[in-house]
């Protein structure tokens, strides 16, 4: 009975033989959803070991938040009950070149500067973007208001951004990774399968696609094993490196026992 195409080819990764033995039985489809599925089995361990890691947060904040001890101690006077500003105030507690600190600036809030506002409900942070002042509103949550007064106003900031952002943060971050690998892994399966295609006049291996059909299937044993060591290390360049050494240990001994050429496989 003919096999599904997913366990032909599976069933195949782990022999040189079977492998040069499948190089014409995928169609680009197929091929474009192994690749993609193989991507997405890597990002499985690297997201878990993401939620696990405790350096998940990022620096957003410039150096410029970090206040000095008086405006410090001015915003830790700040009225904040139940989650609500009690001062309908406006205010402009700190303002120097490139940032500002003050309460309910939202008409007489200064322009093209970095800075904090305190409004009922929230802080306002007025930080600079690539091409334009981006803002980021936190909520007066127990954690924030306990964290202010208890800390560095500056961490106290970075850990609100944090707590308060952590989901769209992760998604970031396994988007930029996902992105990363998948940049990188379809560098290396286009430029193998080159080097396979090159071969055509000498070799049995006539068409594009079959190279690449060779070339994900040689490689796919390493992201099994890379996806593994993944629950070990989130480091991409290290799960990188098993993928390709198993690319091209495995690519050797495929010229060694095929040559390039019409092997028979027997089931």
């Amino acid at each position: 009975m003919k096999k599904p195409f997913p366990i032909l080819f599976f069933g195949s990764i782990f022999s040189v033989e079977r492998i040069f033995s499948i190089r014409y039985k995928a169609h680009w489809a197929q091929l474009v959803l192994i690749f993609v599925f193989i991507q997405s089995l890597l990002l499985i361990p690297l997201s878990f070991g993401l939620l696990q890691s405790k350096d998940l947060a990022v620096d957003i904040l410039p150096l410029e938040f970090v206040a000095t001890e008086s405006i410090a101690n001015e915003i830790k006077q700040l009225p904040i009950l139940k989650g609500r500003l009690n001062t309908e105030q406006t205010s402009l507690l700190k303002e120097e070149t490139t940032f500002f600190v003050g309460t309910n600036l939202s008409v007489e809030q200064p322009k093209d500067k970095m800075g904090m506002n305190f409004e009922q409900e929230f802080v306002e942070l007025v930080i600079e973007g690539t091409q334009k002042f981006q803002k980021i509103r936190l909520f007066y949550t127990p954690s924030f208001v306990e964290r202010v007064r208890d800390g560095s106003i500056y961490e106290a900031l970075q850990a609100e951004i944090y707590q308060q952002n952590k989901a769209s943060i992760f998604f970031a971050q396994v988007v930029n990774i996902g992105s990363i690998l998948f940049s990188m892994n379809a560098m290396l399966i286009i430029g193998v399968s080159l080097l396979f295609y090159l071969t055509k006049k000498t070799s049995a291996i006539q068409t594009f696609k079959a190279s690449v059909t060779l070339a994900l299937a040689l490689m796919s044993g390493g992201v099994f094993l890379a996806t593994g060591m993944g629950f070990l290390t989130t480091n991409i360049f290290i799960l990188f490196g098993i993928q390709s050494l198993w690319l091209v240990g495995m690519t050797i001994l495929l010229f060694v026992k095929t040559r390039f050429r019409q092997v028979t496989v027997f089931s």
